[in-house]
C-alpha cells in the first residue's frame, strides 16, 4: 500500500512539475492559516505586492491535503509555506502515518519546484509535541527549512487560534524567514 501511494503521488505530479515558478507564496495549512485575521491575510495586508494563494481549511490534517488536488498547474508561485500538523496532534493521528504523509508532501512540493518552508505546529499542548518533533526530525534529515513560529498562549482567541496581533507576529516572522 505504501509503495502504491508513493507511485500515485509521483504520477500525479506530472501535471504540475513542469510549471515555471515565479515569486509568490502558496500558504498551505489548517485553521491557523485559514481565518480572516490569519498570518497569510496579515502578510497580504502588510505586503500587498506579494503574490499569495491560501490553501487552508479549519480542522485540516495532513491526510486531507493533496498536492495535485490543491495546487493546480496554474499556480506559478515559487515558495510553499507548509503550516500543517496541529490538527493531527489534537486528533491523535498515528505518528507513523503522519510522518509518511509528511514525507510524501515534501517530496511532491520539492519535485514540483517549490522552495519549501515548514512552520512547525506551535501549540504547546502535549498532544502536539510528538507531531512537532516528527516533522522537525524529517526536515532536518531531508534538508528542509523548518521553524517554530512565535507563540503566546495569551495571544490566542480560544487557546489554539492566534488573535490578530499574534497572526501579525507570525506573518512578520515568516516574511523574515522568506528573505523577501
Amino acid at each position: 500500500m505504501k509503495n502504491f501511494l508513493t507511485l500515485l503521488a509521483c504520477i500525479s505530479l506530472l501535471a504540475i512539475s513542469s510549471t515555471v515558478r515565479s515569486e509568490g507564496i502558496v500558504a498551505i495549512g489548517d485553521s491557523i492559516t485559514a481565518g480572516p485575521t490569519s498570518w497569510p491575510r496579515q502578510m497580504i495586508t502588510m505586503h500587498p505586492d506579494m503574490g499569495m494563494r491560501i490553501i487552508a481549511q479549519g480542522g485540516r490534517k495532513l491526510s486531507e491535503f493533496s498536492l495535485p488536488r490543491d495546487i493546480q498547474a496554474s499556480d506559478t508561485f515559487s515558495t510553499a509555506v507548509y503550516f500543517l500538523g496541529t490538527g493531527d496532534g489534537l486528533k491523535g493521528e498515528n505518528l507513523k502515518k503522519t510522518e509518511f504523509l509528511f514525507r510524501i508532501h515534501m517530496a511532491q512540493l520539492q519535485q514540483a519546484g517549490f522552495r519549501v518552508l515548514v512552520i512547525l505546529p506551535p501549540h504547546p499542548l502535549a498532544k502536539i509535541r510528538p507531531v512537532r518533533r516528527t516533522l522537525k526530525r524529517v526536515c532536518k534529515a531531508q534538508g528542509f527549512e523548518c521553524y517554530r513560529p512565535p507563540w503566546s498562549q495569551e495571544q490566542t482567541v480560544d487557546g489554539i487560534h492566534p488573535n490578530p496581533e499574534l497572526s501579525t507576529e507570525i506573518a512578520n516572522f515568516i516574511h523574515y524567514k522568506l528573505n523577501y
